[in-house]
C-alpha cells in the first residue's frame, strides 16, 4: 500500500476537523460530509480498483446533487456536500499528479470556508496543521517530478492570506452560523454534573461530576485596589438566578406567583450614564436558559439588546430567546436594603406549607432551638448547625428512603441542595416564610485578566428567609465551605491563563464585530461629514497625501515592472548572476537576455555551456513550457560557478 495514497487523505480530513467547530454546519451536516471520506478510507484500506465504477460514479454524484436541489438544500450546504462528494470519488479512483492536486485544492476550499466563522482562537491550531498537512502533501508531489522543488515558499502566504480574508470577513460581515452546534453550552441539572436546576429533588440521586465550563464573568470598571477588591467581591459572593418557592412532598420547584425583583431596572440605550455606583462588565457565556444571575442590591442593567430583557419565572430576569454566543452588558450596583416585599395572608401561608416528607426537618430544628425565636436568631443558628457539617459531591443519603431524614440523622454530609432544603424546610415548619434560591457563587480572581471567572462549579443553592420586622428578604448560606484548593496549582494556573487569553478574545474581536461595529462605521460617516462639511481645512494635507501615495506607487510599479520580460533585469531567475557580473558586463539598454548571455559567454569561454543552455532555459521559461525552477537552479549554478580566465581585456570588464 503506498503511503503517498494515504497522504491524499489528510488535506479533506484536516479541513473537516477544522470546519466542525466553527458552527457553519449543523451536527447533520457535518455527518454527511464525513460519510465520503469513510468510504473512500474504507476503499483505500481494501485496495479496491473502482475505475471502471467512474462513470457510475460520476453520474451519482450528479444525481445527488440534483436531489438536494429538488429538497431546496441551502446553498452553503449544497457546496460543502458537492465539495466532499467530489473529493470521495476522486479520492477512490486511481489519480496521478494533477488529481493529487485537485484533491488539495477542494481541501483548500473547505478550510477557506472553515476560516469564514473564524470561532475562536483553536482556528489558528487548525490553521497550523492544515498547512503542516499541505507541506507534507506537496513535498511529496515534488519527488515524483525530477529536478523538481515543491512550492513552499507561497504556501504560508496562502494560509496567512486566509486568515487575512477571514479576519476582514469577520469583522465586516454578521456570524454565519447553524442553529445547533455539536457541543453545547447548555446550563445542566445535579442529575450528573454541577449546574443550575429548575428544580430541587433530594432522591433517587448518585454522585456528582464537577463541570468546568464558563457561566459568566465579571469584570470591575477601571482599577481596584486589593481591599476594595476583596469588598466588591464580599458583595458579589451570591449571585441569584431564580427561587423555587413551591414545595410538593420534598421536591422544590418554580412558582408562577413569585414576583420579581424590585430593585432591578433596565437602562435605555439612550442613557448617557447608568448610575454613580459600583460599574461591572458581566460576560455570559451561551446557555440553554436565558437567565442572567445578578449579584443582590439596586442594580441597573444596559446590554446589547435590551428590548429582549424579559421577567423569568422564579423572580430572575433574562433574554428570550437565550443568545447563542457571548453577550457582555454593563451593570451599575448601588447599596441598598435587600428585596422587600409586604408579605400578605396568602403568600405568607404559601411560603410556610410543609408537607409530611419534611417532618424530619422539623424534629431536627427543634432539637437544635427548642423555643421560637424571632427569624434572624432562628435562622442564625440553625445555620451554624448545619456549616458544622461536611460539604461533599459523593451524595452518601442520594439513595436513602428519605434522603433529608438520613442527611440531618445520619451522613451529615451532602451537596448545597441538602443543605439549603433542609434550613428551608425547617424555617417554613417554625412558621418563617422562607425559599431556595438558585445561581452562582462568585469564583475565584482571574488577574492574568483582571475579572472574576464564574464556572458551572460554582453553581449553588441557598436560603432566603422572610423578616417580619423589617419587612425584607434577608440570606442564609448554610453549606460549609468545600475543604482545600486544587490538587494540581500548576494546571489551575494554565486554565486561567487559557481563560484570560478566550475572555480578551470574546471581548475585543468577538465583541467588536456585534456591539462595536456599528459605533464605528458610525464614527467613520461623523468623520466623513465633518471632512466635507470644511474642504478647506483639509485640503491641502489631502493634495500632500494623494501626491505622496501616487508618486509612491508609481515607483513600486517602475520597480515591479522594470524591464521586460526579455531584460535581463526583468527576469527575476537571473538576479544572483547580475548582482555577481554588474561591474564585468552589465547589460546594454535594450539588451535581451539571450544577447547578454552570449556577450558574457564571450567574456568566459570555459562557462561557455553552461551560459549558452541558461539562455536556451531563458527562452523556454519565456514563451514556452519551461520551468521557472529549472530556471533559477541553473541561474544560481551560473551564478556560483562563473569567473574569468586571467589576461581578459579590460575593456570587457565594463571600465571604458
Amino acid at each position: 500500500m503506498k503511503m503517498d495514497r494515504w497522504l491524499d487523505h489528510l488535506p479533506p480530513w484536516l479541513s473537516l476537523l477544522a470546519l466542525a467547530p466553527s458552527g457553519l454546519f449543523a451536527p447533520g451536516d457535518l455527518a454527511v460530509m464525513v460519510v465520503p471520506l469513510i468510504l473512500a478510507a474504507v476503499v483505500e484500506w481494501r485496495q479496491w480498483i473502482l475505475d471502471r465504477w467512474r462513470r457510475a460514479l460520476e453520474l451519482g454524484a450528479l444525481a445527488s446533487v440534483l436531489l438536494m436541489g429538488a429538497a431546496h438544500i441551502g446553498l452553503l450546504q449544497l457546496l460543502g456536500y458537492l465539495i466532499f462528494i467530489l473529493c470521495g470519488i476522486r479520492l477512490v479512483l486511481p489519480r496521478t499528479l494533477p488529481q493529487r492536486r485537485q484533491i488539495l485544492l477542494m481541501g483548500f476550499l473547505v478550510f477557506l470556508m472553515a476560516a469564514m466563522s473564524l470561532p475562536s482562537l483553536d482556528f489558528a491550531l487548525w490553521a497550523i496543521l492544515w498547512t503542516a498537512g499541505a507541506a507534507a502533501c506537496l513535498i511529496h508531489q515534488a519527488w515524483s517530478i525530477p529536478a523538481s522543488r515543491p512550492p513552499l515558499r507561497p504556501l504560508g502566504a496562502w494560509t496567512l492570506a486566509i486568515l487575512l480574508i477571514a479576519a476582514a470577513c469577520f469583522m465586516g460581515l454578521p456570524r454565519v452560523k447553524a442553529d445547533n452546534r455539536l457541543s453545547a453550552w447548555g446550563i445542566r441539572g445535579f442529575g450528573s454534573g454541577i449546574g443550575l436546576a429548575e428544580a430541587l429533588d433530594l432522591s433517587e440521586r448518585g454522585p456528582l461530576r464537577n463541570q468546568t465550563g464558563v457561566a459568566l464573568r465579571v469584570a470591575p470598571r477601571g482599577t481596584l485596589s486589593p481591599s476594595h477588591r476583596e469588598q466588591l467581591a464580599g458583595r458579589m459572593e451570591l449571585l441569584k438566578g431564580f427561587c423555587l418557592e413551591a414545595l410538593e412532598g420534598a421536591r422544590w420547584e418554580v412558582a408562577p406567583q413569585t414576583p420579581q425583583r424590585n430593585r432591578i431596572r433596565v437602562a435605555k440605550p439612550t442613557d448617557p450614564e447608568l448610575s454613580p455606583g459600583i460599574g461591572l462588565e458581566f460576560q455570559l457565556a451561551p446557555t440553554s436558559t436565558s437567565l442572567i444571575p445578578l449579584p443582590y442590591g439596586t442594580l441597573i442593567l444596559r446590554g446589547p439588546r435590551a428590548w429582549l430583557l424579559e421577567p423569568q419565572p422564579g423572580g430572575g430576569i433574562g433574554w428570550e430567546p437565550p443568545p447563542r454566543h457571548t453577550v457582555s452588558m454593563e451593570l451599575a450596583m448601588e447599596g441598598g436594603p435587600l428585596e422587600t416585599e409586604p408579605l400578605g395572608q396568602e403568600r405568607r401561608i404559601f411560603l410556610t406549607q410543609t408537607s409530611g416528607d419534611t417532618k424530619s426537618a422539623d424534629r431536627w430544628s427543634r432539637r437544635i432551638a427548642p423555643e421560637d425565636l424571632p427569624a434572624a436568631a432562628m435562622a442564625a443558628l440553625l445555620t451554624a448547625e448545619l456549616r458544622s457539617y461536611r460539604y461533599t459531591l459523593s451524595n452518601p443519603s442520594g439513595r436513602a428512603a428519605d434522603p433529608l431524614e438520613d442527611f440531618l440523622e445520619r451522613t451529615q454530609a451532602g451537596h448545597c441542595e441538602y443543605f439549603a432544603s433542609a434550613l428551608a424546610c425547617a424555617l417554613r415548619s417554625r412558621q418563617i416564610p422562607a425559599r431556595v434560591a438558585v445561581g452562582y457563587r462568585l469564583g475565584p480572581w482571574i488577574p492574568e485578566g483582571g475579572y472574576w471567572l464564574v464556572t458551572q462549579n460554582e453553581a449553588h443553592s441557598w436560603v432566603e428567609y422572610y423578616d417580619a420586622a423589617a419587612r425584607c428578604w434577608r440570606i442564609a448560606d448554610p453549606t460549609p465551605t468545600a475543604a482545600g484548593g486544587s490538587a494540581y496549582p500548576l494546571m489551575t494556573r494554565l486554565r486561567h491563563l487559557q481563560d484570560a487569553l478566550i475572555y480578551r478574545w470574546d471581548r475585543y474581536i468577538l465583541r467588536f464585530s456585534g456591539e462595536d461595529q456599528a459605533t464605528g462605521l458610525d464614527w467613520l460617516q461623523r468623520q466623513g461629514e465633518a471632512l466635507t462639511a470644511s474642504p478647506d481645512r483639509w485640503r491641502r494635507p489631502l493634495e500632500v497625501l494623494i501626491a505622496a501615495g501616487g508618486l509612491g506607487l508609481a515607483l513600486w510599479i517602475m520597480r515591479r515592472f522594470k524591464g521586460s520580460r526579455r531584460s535581463p533585469s526583468g527576469i527575476r531567475e537571473l538576479t544572483p548572476l547580475l548582482r555577481r557580473t554588474r561591474r564585468i558586463c552589465p547589460p546594454a539598454p535594450g539588451e535581451t537576455a539571450r544577447a547578454w548571455l552570449s556577450r558574457l559567454a564571450a567574456l568566459a569561454p570555459t562557462q561557455q555551456e553552461r551560459l549558452l543552455r541558461l539562455a536556451d532555459e531563458v527562452d523556454l521559461a519565456t514563451y514556452g513550457p519551461g520551468s521557472h525552477q529549472t530556471l533559477r537552479a541553473l541561474a544560481r549554478e551560473a551564478s556560483r560557478n562563473f569567473s574569468l580566465p586571467p589576461g581578459a581585456p579590460m575593456e570587457g570588464r565594463g571600465f571604458r
